[in-house]
């Protein structure tokens, strides 16, 4: 993911790509950490909890974050 890139736009090419792996959901959502913009993740690292270890709560986080992001 790009900076100026919007997370829907992420996600959707991201679904798109796993859509076919037998991969587990943990790595799965550490493959969707690993895309994205390091602002998004700097306040994983800010964040007592740290990231989501599911990929629900990671996808609804980081839809969170990016949206304070563009505000």
């Amino acid at each position: 993911m790009n900076h100026n890139d919007h997370i829907m736009a992420y996600n959707i090419q991201f679904l798109k790509y796993t859509a076919k792996l037998s991969w587990d959901d943990a790595y799965l959502t550490h493959c969707y950490h690993c895309g994205l913009p390091n602002c998004i993740k700097d306040v994983f690292a800010q964040r007592k909890a740290g990231k989501p270890q599911e990929s629900q709560s990671m996808k609804a986080t980081v839809q969170i974050i990016h949206n304070c992001f563009w505000e």
